[in-house]
């Protein structure tokens, strides 16, 4: 499997030796799943080890999984209450300042839900780049490509949208660059996973194939500003997620220095480990009841990295009708539906899902199912 190296901080492009682990870990490079008839032989692993820069206190993975297989098959396909709340209050936020909106560039919109929430409430003109969007075309132009290989200073809009996009970009500095060359951006709105409450609460989708660095916040509002964007407003969305609203300033200040301050990742680590080790117990423990693992996800996949005992389990559990009946890559484990396998009375569900267990935990009372969190 071919995957790159990193050998510089992805912000501040300091040189990086200092290693979390001493051995590199083995990683599956993706986190969708597949067909059952997919061949397991053409599922890829890659190492897997944690870089800090004693510069900026980023810490970031070691190794970069080849883009066309870490996304060849969406699966951010919004199922849930969780991610529909998410897209309205960052509705809301963006309506508050619909005034200053003139045509909007949204960057990374698979199944265009945000997209059809603001045409509802705004007559503005629309455009989506995202190579595999798969939702409603009605009031939109999508261009199927990756931002960095699209011209979109011809595209007339003076607001750009990223939802959980951001931290994906293996070099988020030449994104945020061309973003400023674009002299018809003024307002971005972004979404950014909650990182640093992810890291308090054991939330798994930190540092995997997908988001490849940890950064506090204020990084994000001191980067943003570095690039000349300054932060309008800030408003949470639980635990989740964290929409900022940037405006142009008239210059930017490559001068400022970025500094990580709050994160424990070792701390982190250990919860990890500790939670597999748990998990591993409970597996053990229950050999004649059927153990599923929820959600079929990167939250789950990155407990195999430290030695969950996968190949025990029944199963994985979902509610995305994307996901069920089909295997999960690497792993090759079936994943069922949730609510059919509600119906198990002989089962026993390992919840990880950190704030997607709020959507199911009143089902699993209400059918007393044994489960775990």
């Amino acid at each position: 499997m071919n995957y790159k190296v990193r050998t510089n901080c992805v912000f501040c492009r300091s040189k990086l030796s200092d290693h979390l682990f001493e051995n590199d870990y083995d990683n599956y490079v993706a986190h969708y799943a597949v067909e059952n008839d997919v061949n397991s032989d053409t599922f890829h692993s890659i190492p897997y080890n944690v870089l800090k820069c004693g510069e900026c206190g980023t810490t970031q993975i070691k190794y970069l999984g080849d883009i066309e297989e870490v996304y060849r098959i969406n699966h951010a396909d919004g199922t849930g209450i969780t991610m529909h709340n998410m897209h309205q209050s960052k509705l809301d936020l963006i309506l508050k300042h619909k005034n200053n909106i003139k045509g909007i560039l949204e960057i990374g919109s698979s199944k265009g839900i945000l997209s059809d929430l603001i045409i509802d409430s705004l007559e503005t003109d629309y455009c989506i780049i995202e190579p595999s969007y798969f939702g409603n075309y009605e009031k939109k132009t999508v261009i199927h490509d990756f931002y960095e290989n699209v011209d979109d200073t011809s595209i007339e809009a003076n607001t750009l949208i990223m939802s959980h996009v951001f931290e994906h970009f293996y070099e988020p500095l030449e994104i945020i660059d061309k973003i400023e060359k674009n002299k018809n951006i003024e307002n971005i709105f972004l979404t950014f996973p909650n990182l640093e409450q992810y890291i308090e609460d054991n939330v798994l989708h930190v540092l995997n194939t997908e988001h490849t660095f940890y950064v506090d916040n204020n990084i994000i509002q001191q980067l943003f500003l570095k690039y000349g964007f300054e932060l309008e407003e800030k408003k949470f969305f639980g635990i989740h997620s964290v929409h900022f609203y940037f405006k142009r300033v008239k210059d930017s200040n490559k001068q400022i220095k970025l500094r990580n301050e709050k994160h424990d990742v070792k701390k982190y680590y250990n919860s990890v480990i500790e939670l597999v080790n748990r998990y591993n117990n409970i597996i053990d423990s229950n050999l004649d009841k059927d153990i599923y693992l929820f959600p079929a996800s990167c939250h789950s996949i990155f407990l195999t990295i430290f030695g969950l005992k996968y190949n025990k389990l029944k199963g994985m559990i979902d509610n995305s009708p994307n996901k069920i009946n089909k295997k999960m890559y690497g792993i090759n484990l079936p994943i069922y539906s949730f609510t059919e396998t509600l119906k198990n009375k002989n089962s026993i569900f390992l919840m990880n899902g950190g704030m997607f267990n709020d959507e199911v935990e009143k089902k699993l009372i209400d059918n007393f199912v044994e489960y775990y969190i």
